[in-house]
């Protein structure tokens, strides 16, 4: 088993999903979720980035914890759990090819916004929260990319780094164990889960040094240029 393409494939993209997360907040979605949707039904590879994501997310929260905020949380995901039932219906009977290219089109958006630093005053204060709500709901149900709209709306209001990537994973876990109730915890597989979770351990491991010495900017752009061949290569295979 653990000399097939695949394998290596799925290990590799929790490894740099979680590498990416542990330093910047986002990127465990914008990595994994192109790169198992190349193998997998589009629906099982968020279902299982949204799985992986949330010891990540667990471990990112608690070396923060302090600059987390709860306020700042809530605006966001109130608006995310009370839509996310509505875009589980509409993406329910979407066709497997038409999903795995929206998915990819949907993370490349994604990069090209963060990429650019997008700036919108309509992106601040409690209507922008509610915006980066709705549509980090509606990415997170269609491909487990969640994070971009929060990041957005992160950079608008000028939280720096710790406080960015504490909140958005007090926004994240929470927001992905609804959706994995509307995806569907994916059904066991060896082929899968082993190095699935292999992947996600040597992450997690390699992630508190890499916070140290690698610089959020660095690790923000190694993340999106990743993030951008992943999807390219799935828009292109689809």
């Amino acid at each position: 088993m653990w000399l097939e393409p695949v394998v290596w494939l799925i290990a590799l993209a929790m490894l740099t999903g979680t590498l990416a997360n542990s330093v910047s907040g986002i990127g465990f979605g914008l990595v994994c979720a192109p790169l198992l949707a190349l193998v997998m039904d589009p629906r099982q590879a968020a279902a299982l980035t949204i799985l992986m994501s949330c010891p990540s997310g667990a471990l990112v929260l608690f070396h923060d914890r302090r600059s987390a905020r709860l306020k700042d949380a809530a605006l966001i995901l109130v608006p995310g759990v009370l839509t996310a039932p509505l875009w589980a219906i509409a993406l329910a009977n979407v066709a497997q090819t038409s999903l795995a290219r929206a998915a990819g089109a949907t993370v490349l958006v994604s990069v090209a916004l963060l990429a650019v630093g997008f700036r919108s005053q309509r992106l601040t204060g409690t209507a922008g929260a509610v915006v980066a709500g709705a549509a980090a709901s509606a990415m997170t149900m269609l491909a487990a990319v969640g994070g971009p709209p929060v990041a957005l709306y992160a950079m608008n209001v000028g939280w720096d780094a710790s406080r960015a990537r504490a909140t958005l994973q007090m926004i994240f876990l929470p927001l992905n164990g609804v959706a994995l109730i509307a995806l569907g915890v994916p059904q066991w597989q060896p082929s899968v889960y082993l190095p699935a979770l292999v992947g996600l351990a040597m992450g997690l491991l390699a992630g508190v040094p890499v916070v140290r010495y690698v610089s959020p900017r660095i690790a923000r752009n190694l993340t999106l240029l990743l993030a951008a061949v992943s999807a390219t290569t799935l828009l292109f295979t689809a």
